[in-house]
């Protein structure tokens, strides 16, 4: 690459750091201001309850929903330990971002170079997109079973739609690698709540059924340290991997 006279080839790394120094310092404020919003909701949502204007057998509080965390991660849950729930719906999730990408992306790259296949697929995709999101899950617990492979299926459905559209639009697979292992997330849960042994799914749906709202919102709460650690992962990957732009801070 070429430099204007004066002007030196440490300049593009110089700015490449301070755009990631910058970045790095907003990401710090922002999972700051988020622990804050966190702790400001739960001490209201306990003095709410407290004051009876909600019920806590419907809605629970914050210091139940801690003590059935402490109890889970102690005493397990009625599947087993907890981290070995997370751990079977991030697995769910894992392959069903690996094969639902593959496929997907395989399916867009073979249409995407004939106008009339590119035009089917594009429809396809708008018409298969909803109901798959909404009744596929329980297609594939009916016709799989409990076993793992009708929620790594459902979670590799939803990823392939967004894969086959990325592929149609020419966009590389890392601009949407973290929305992708969301639908996945998304994909393993749902498919747990309708027919599984282990997982967070069936934590929050068996907490359902036992009119145990604590454990509901339990459950919800290791499900979104697991998305967090899982973008925050994929995170690093795009940072990596990804094409490296400068990217000039924003002015207050």
């Amino acid at each position: 690459m070429s430099y204007p006279d004066g002007v030196s080839d440490r300049a593009e790394p110089a700015t490449l750091a301070g755009s990631d120094l910058v970045k790095e310092r907003r990401r710090a404020m922002a999972v700051g201001v988020l622990l804050a919003l966190v702790v400001a909701v739960a001490i209201l949502w306990e003095l709410v309850v407290w004051h009876g204007w909600l019920d806590a057998f419907f809605w629970s509080k914050p210091s139940a929903i801690l003590f059935q965390l402490l109890d889970w991660w102690r005493s397990g849950t009625p599947h087993g330990p907890l981290l070995a729930q997370a751990g079977v719906t991030c697995g769910e999730a894992a392959l069903g971002l690996a094969i639902g990408s593959a496929a997907g992306g395989a399916l867009g790259g073979a249409c995407v170079r004939r106008a009339v296949s590119r035009d089917v697929l594009r429809m396809a995709l708008t018409a298969l997109t909803l109901p798959l999101r909404i009744a596929l899950g329980a297609a594939f617990a009916l016709g799989l079973g409990l076993g793992l492979g009708s929620k790594v299926a459902f979670a590799s459905a939803l990823v392939a739609l967004l894969a086959a559209g990325d592929a149609l639009a020419g966009r590389q697979p890392l601009a949407t690698l973290r929305l992708r292992f969301s639908l996945a997330l998304v994909g393993a849960v749902v498919g747990e709540t309708f027919m599984a042994r282990h997982g967070l799914g069936v934590l929050i749906d068996e907490s359902v059924h036992h009119f145990n709202a604590s454990g509901v919102y339990a459950a919800l709460v290791v499900l979104g340290v697991v998305a967090l650690a899982g973008d925050g992962l994929l995170a690093l990957v795009e940072r990596r991997y990804g094409p490296r732009t400068c990217e000039q801070a924003p002015r207050d």
